[in-house]
């Protein structure tokens, strides 16, 4: 008789023995295969992450990636400690303790006194004795284990794995119809299983956020369970966006339909996985498993928006990436009972499809907006904006009257600056901080006129408008040597490839500044010497019309290239950073500075993978020695070594 059974104890140092023995088969036979797993993980995070740096270019830092990838590591770490914590058999549960195991031709049966569990010949793959245990493979990771200690007197272990393999050999010649154990993961069962509502989808929903997804996949979410997810994901969102808008926003409904956008990608997604996994999961599971993560998403987006500083935006989108993918690994090997790299990608692929087409298509639903004047008080407003305007060349004059004169006999350097959008702070910035600067090097605090478009501040400072700075610069000619003194006129603001800067703020429509306007200005004014310092994009574009003998120009960017960090949440822009902030202050001469801070900004802007800007400078012949004439007295704060330059470039 072939058949034969096994009276044994499974103890604590067994199911010790059986975790060793799995792991030193999964190092064994699975060494190439976590190689190639490995290799693929790492692209599966870089290639996403080098896309999303095209569609969005931030402020990348090798100190972010690496915070970023330690972060995900720790995940990767926290989730495995958490496994094996919790991957340790009950004293009282269903692994340890007295059992019978019988080997018949029907399969083998694992009987307790509260529990049975069967499994036929057709998942058997193997058997061998190892350390005084038998092992009867059922696939490559899992066995049932059973100590020599406990064999029958009368058999040896030789003579047990002869008998085991002959009722495989049996089972398989009878045309053993059993294709597959008994036990088959609920979701991909197709019978009943229990429906998951309430409180019990809330803690499926936690087992799959806390990547602990075998825990969760037991059981079918509700239609219910679903659609109370889907809401308070939208919650969140306009919870989110509120903090957004500020805390007077105001609610406008008219953009609802516009959510159904950014729900559109979890029904393709959830309807093409299921078609591709293996064996079939149904279309409710996936749609559940994907909407769970929405919070999640929302979540990271908005600290990626709005509420992080540019330096760590590369580390919390590493960190996101690498959850997603760990998360849609774990959720659908749970799900459907084994790897699923086929959906695992289809649905990054997915998703890299919709953030670039929502980006070129700048879909952002919402239902909040800022307060709108009431239509009662939209004449008040104009007459609020036009009494603004109208008290510009009072304020103007007045804030020239302020500026000292040269000591006769003396060459004095008079600045002028200019910040033209006032929907962002960082131009006003730019120019507080080159004021400064230029004071700090050529004691011009008591000759600086600031022009400033700021929507913090309305009143500290005459607005910059094409005409303020036409009056500006008149008035201020009338206080200088004109053919002796200097001007530095610092500009800051978005600049187009049409030589023109923008000139906007909250409370007035004002004029956008051209090439032609500025070069009307300095030569109204009849001032000789010029130094122009223009920050914006395509920059480049005002040298030929501002070009002459007398006249120096330094760009932030050719002609045909933008420039870089005029965002709402940065104090400089790059060039502002480059050139005022850090080579101004550590320079002999402008020159200097400026050659400093376009290497610094080549060096950042490869690093970035972003185009180069390209900074530009042309320096007329007359006035190059006027430059050296100041810079021989100007103060920096190294001690550098004054220098007259023999000859330079000009380099439009």
């Amino acid at each position: 008789m072939v058949s034969f059974s096994v009276e044994t104890t499974f103890t604590t140092a067994d199911w010790q023995v059986y975790q060793a023995k799995v792991a030193r088969r999964m190092h064994d036979g699975g060494r190439a295969q976590l190689q190639i797993a490995l290799l693929l993980g790492t692209g599966a995070v870089a290639v996403p992450l080098y896309i999303l740096s095209l569609i969005f270019p931030q402020d990348l830092r090798m100190t972010s990636m690496v915070i970023g990838l330690l972060g995900a590591f720790a995940i990767l770490y926290i989730r495995w400690w958490l496994v094996r914590r919790n991957y340790q058999a009950d004293p009282d549960g269903i692994t340890l303790g007295p059992r019978t195991v019988i080997f018949a031709e029907s399969g083998i049966t694992i009987q307790r006194s509260n529990t049975s569990a069967f499994f036929s010949w057709s998942v058997y793959k193997d058997v061998e004795i190892d350390r005084g245990y038998l092992f009867v493979w059922l696939d490559r990771l899992s066995a049932v284990m059973v100590p020599l200690r406990d064999m029958p007197s009368d058999m040896t272990a030789d003579e047990a794995v002869n008998r085991i393999r002959t009722l495989a050999d049996g089972a398989g010649a009878a045309g053993d119809a059993s294709a597959a154990p008994d036990i088959v993961p609920a979701s991909a069962a197709g019978g009943s299983v229990p429906v998951i509502d309430g409180p019990n989808a809330l803690r499926r929903a936690l087992g799959f956020l806390t990547l602990r997804a075998r825990k969760s996949a037991v059981g079918a979410p509700s239609d219910w369970a679903i659609a109370g997810f889907t809401l308070g994901s939208l919650i969140l969102w306009l919870l989110l966006d509120r903090l957004r808008y500020g805390r007077d926003a105001e609610f406008v409904p008219y953009d609802a339909p516009g959510f159904a956008w950014y729900m559109l990608p979890f029904l393709l997604a959830s309807w093409l996985t299921t078609r591709l996994t293996q064996p079939r999961v149904e279309f409710r599971h996936i749609l559940f498993l994907l909407v769970v993560t929405a919070p999640v998403l929302i979540g990271g987006a908005f600290l990626l928006g709005h509420n992080i500083h540019g330096n760590l935006i590369i580390a919390v989108a590493v960190a996101l990436v690498v959850y997603a993918i760990v998360y849609l690994e774990l959720g659908l090997r749970a799900l459907a009972g084994k790897r699923q790299p086929r959906a695992v990608t289809a649905i990054i692929a997915m998703t890299l499809l919709f953030v670039s087409l929502n980006s070129a298509l700048f879909e952002y639903p919402t239902l909040w907006s800022e307060p709108e004047p009431d239509t009662a008080d939209s004449e008040t407003q104009a007459e609020k904006a036009e009494d603004l305007l109208i008290s510009q060349g009072p304020r103007i004059a007045a804030e020239v009257r302020r500026v000292a004169a040269t000591e006769p006999g003396k060459t004095g350097v008079y600045f002028v600056g200019f910040a033209g959008v006032g929907r962002q702070k960082t131009f006003a910035d730019e120019i507080k901080l080159a004021a400064q600067r230029i004071a700090d090097r050529y004691d011009s605090a008591q000759r600086t006129v600031l022009l400033l478009n700021d929507r913090r501040d309305l009143d500290s400072h005459p607005l910059a408008t094409v005409e303020g700075l036409k009056l500006a610069l008149r008035d201020l000619a009338a206080k200088m040597d004109i053919d002796q003194d200097v001007l530095f006129l610092s500009l800051s603001s978005h600049g187009s490839d049409d030589a023109y800067l923008s000139v906007s703020n909250t409370a007035v429509s004002l004029r956008d500044l051209s090439g032609s306007d500025l070069a009307e200005a300095l030569r109204g004014s009849g001032i000789k010497w010029k130094v122009i310092v223009i920050s914006a994009c395509y920059a480049g574009a005002f040298i030929d019309a501002l070009r002459d003998d007398n006249t120096a120009i330094f760009t932030a960017s050719a002609a045909d290239r933008t420039s870089f960090g005029c965002s709402d949440d940065r104090d400089l822009t790059y060039f502002g950073e480059a050139f005022y902030r850090d080579a101004l202050p550590k320079s002999a001469t402008l020159q200097e500075a400026f050659d400093a801070a376009k290497a610094d900004l080549a060096g950042r802007e490869a690093r970035e993978h972003i185009r180069a800007s390209n900074p530009q400078e042309f320096i007329g012949p007359a006035i190059r020695k006027k430059l050296a004439e100041i810079d021989s007295t100007a103060r920096c704060d190294t001690g550098c070594k004054q220098s007259v330059p023999e000859s330079g470039s000009n380099r439009p």
